[in-house]
């Protein structure tokens, strides 16, 4: 896939317990930029303190 034009990026920040439909949000999220075709996702885990 060749990306061309201007890009963005977007961070959300969700805690690890949030859930949607009883999964986990942050793979509900990554799921639905697959499925429109976003050019890359990435989740991070934070460290708690």
């Amino acid at each position: 896939m060749k990306i061309t034009g201007p890009a963005k990026c977007l961070r959300i920040y969700i805690g690890e317990s949030d859930q949607w439909h009883g999964r986990p949000l942050y793979t509900a999220i990554v799921e639905l930029l697959k499925e429109r075709d976003v050019a890359g996702a990435t989740v991070l885990h934070g460290i708690q303190q």
